[in-house]
C-alpha cells in the first residue's frame, strides 16, 4: 500500500479536512495519469500480385484477428489501403476469383505498414 502521508509530507497542524483533500487530489491526479495513452493506429498499403509480377484487381483483402476484420478491395493497379488498424499483431487473407486465397501473419508496429501478396491460379481439378 502506498504510503500517502509521506510522499505528500503533510503537516500535523492541518486539519483531518485539509489532509483527506491533499490525499485525494493526489490520489486523483495518479489515477488519471496512469491511463493509458491513446491506441495507436497503423495503415496497411496491400499490393495483390499474381506469380507473374501483374496486379490483380478486385481482390477481397481482410487483416483480422479475434474481432471483427479489417477488409478492403483491391483496385485497378492491384492495390488497396486499410486505415486505422491498432498496433499488434494479424491474420491477412487475399482472395480474388480465379485464384487460390494466401493467408499471412503480418505485425503493426508502426504509422505505415506495406505488404505484397502473392496469389497462385487455381488448379485445375478436371482428370
Amino acid at each position: 500500500m502506498v504510503d500517502y502521508w509521506s510522499k505528500l509530507k503533510l503537516d500535523e497542524c492541518w486539519s483531518k479536512k485539509d489532509r483527506f483533500n491533499k490525499i485525494m487530489n493526489y490520489i486523483m491526479n495518479e489515477v488519471e495519469n496512469d491511463t493509458p495513452n491513446e491506441e495507436q493506429l497503423g495503415t496497411v498499403s496491400v499490393s495483390v500480385k499474381d506469380e507473374e509480377g501483374k496486379a490483380i484487381a478486385n481482390a477481397d483483402v481482410s487483416i483480422y484477428d479475434k474481432g471483427e476484420p479489417y477488409e478492403g478491395t483491391t483496385g485497378s493497379a492491384g492495390g488497396c489501403t486499410i486505415r486505422d488498424i491498432p498496433y499488434g499483431e494479424y491474420t491477412i487473407k487475399a482472395v480474388a476469383e480465379g485464384y487460390d486465397f494466401t493467408v499471412e501473419t503480418i505485425s503493426i508496429e508502426s504509422e505505415e505498414v506495406s505488404i505484397e501478396l502473392i496469389l497462385k491460379l487455381e488448379a485445375d481439378d478436371e482428370v
